[in-house]
């Protein structure tokens, strides 16, 4: 078993870093977080542990994702990356901003408990995260997770209760603020974020009149502007609320510090919502992967994300897609030799890859995000962020087990939704030519099909039913708020 080290080393100075495990700035990294209680052999998961794999480890031609020696509520890659911005030294910097968002929100009180810490306002993206850009030193980073109250407010502080189930998380060195300007247009446009806190923001999030200091704290809303959309957000505002929003979606392809190639591709509350969205209701509704992941990617497309929403799986060709979109059952670590399994109940991630069976010569796509794979979720705005990684998709395919299981605690069961026929659902748009960097959207309903990248050759390791594996875990008492 091969671990990471927990040495710290100074990381290095000046303007924002996506710092790595090992205490050193990275391109990028992700995190695939322990189920709490999940074992195959040994002592059960504490649920502080998490698979890691970050663009150094990636420059080795075989590489696989190491199990941390860090723990995810008290070190490590994330705890450093997000605590750089609630530092004396942030708080001094006039020309640091950022803004943290998340679906669950500190605001709102939980109907149950009557605690901190409840559903956000429905209206809101469901996505969690954080943008940060230093103005002067011209780097910015982009962290998107799914772990409910990451951060409550401007501290990193990563709740016990957060340790139940597993989760997934990305961070970017973009290439500088203005790539950061280009994700938030696509925020303000498409996810709608819920933002809980902010370098210029009062406690208040949600009052109108009090969302930013004045005069504010940093140089940042001067300096850009009230129309920039990083400071719109600051403000808590988004273009994908009130009565006059329409159906929306979008795609950013940008490129990391290091030279990496992602996409970041959303949708907004309306589009696909037959509640909202004019075409949906004459053809049928459309889901996020389904309808525009996979037809952006031009890929089939396998989904690991939690179901036990109160909500229906959508089935693989919805709307009579060219690529079908396949759900995963749950996760075994025994094939990367770590002694970790949970099923689906107690998976929170956002996690989409290219199928596994697909052509050798097609790009193996990660996808890190915000959307679980649910009917519900078509009234919610959000996105994910793909990326071409071999080295990473192989160790991900090799964890996934295929299928949904029956009987395991509640998970999510088949749409009974009537399929709209091939010609009902045509896409409407003609194809999308961005410029690099910058957002591509339309008011409609479906993209055509991206160009293809160049093609990367992969061993396909195989899918696994099911009931081949039985992954043990020791189920939380309690439930959470379901969408999550």
């Amino acid at each position: 078993m091969t671990a990471a080290p927990a040495a710290k080393r100074p990381a290095k100075r000046g303007g924002l870093h996506v710092i790595g495990d090992s205490g050193t700035p990275v391109d990028w990294w992700f995190i695939y977080k322990v189920a709490k209680g999940s074992q195959i052999s040994g002592p059960a998961a504490t649920g502080q542990e998490y698979l890691y794999f970050d663009s150094e480890m990636n420059r080795t031609p075989v590489a696989q994702p190491v199990m941390s020696r860090n723990r995810i509520d008290r070190n490590g890659a994330l705890s450093d990356t997000l605590s750089q911005l609630f530092t004396p030294a942030a708080k001094a910097n006039k020309d640091l901003g950022w803004y943290c968002y998340n679906d669950e929100d500190r605001l709102q009180k939980n109907k149950k408990t009557g605690a901190s810490g409840g559903a956000g306002p429905s209206d809101r993206g469901h996505c969690k995260g954080a943008l940060a850009f230093d103005l002067a030193s011209d780097s910015a980073l982009w962290l998107i997770h799914s772990v409910p109250l990451l951060p409550m407010n401007a501290a990193f502080v990563y709740r016990p209760g957060e340790l139940e189930k597993a989760q997934t998380l990305l961070c970017i060195q973009l290439a500088n603020c203005d790539t950061a300007k280009h994700i938030a247009q696509l925020m303000f446009d498409a996810h709608g974020p819920n933002v809980v806190t902010a370098s210029d923001m009062l406690t208040t999030a949600h009052d109108p009149a009090n969302n930013i200091r004045k005069p504010p704290i940093t140089n940042v809303p001067v300096t850009l502007g009230n129309t920039d959309p990083r400071v719109l957000l600051m403000q808590d505002k988004n273009g994908s609320t009130g009565a006059g929003a329409k159906p929306y979606f979008g795609r950013v392809p940008f490129y990391s510090a290091g030279k990496q190639k992602f996409t970041a591709i959303a949708k907004n509350r309306i589009w696909g919502n037959p509640k909202l969205d004019p075409d949906a209701r004459k053809n049928g509704a459309k889901d996020f992967y389904n309808d525009l992941v996979s037809s952006v990617l031009d890929e089939a497309l396998e989904v690991e994300t939690w179901e036990d929403a109160k909500g229906e799986i959508p089935p693989p060709l919805e709307n009579g897609e060219k690529h079908p979109v396949e759900n995963t059952a749950s996760v075994n670590l025994a094939a990367l030799h770590f002694p970790y399994a949970w099923p689906e109940p107690v998976d929170h991630a956002k996690l989409a890859i290219s199928d596994r069976s697909n052509p050798p010569h097609l790009d193996r796509y990660v996808c890190v995000g915000d959307i679980n794979f649910t009917d519900a979720q078509e009234q919610r705005g959000g996105g994910t962020c793909a990326f071409v990684c071999p080295n990473l998709w192989q160790a991900i395919a090799s964890v996934l087990v295929e299928g949904t299981p029956k009987g395991e605690g509640g998970g999510a069961k088949a749409s009974t939704k009537k399929v709209p026929s091939k010609t009902a659902v045509k896409a409407r748009v003609g194809a999308m030519k961005p410029a690099a960097g910058k957002s591509t959207s339309k008011s409609a309903s479906r993209p055509t099909k991206a160009v293809k990248a160049a093609a990367t050759k992969t061993s396909v390791p195989s899918k696994r039913s099911a009931t081949s594996v039985k992954p043990s875990v020791k189920q939380p008492a309690a439930r959470k708020k379901p969408g999550r």
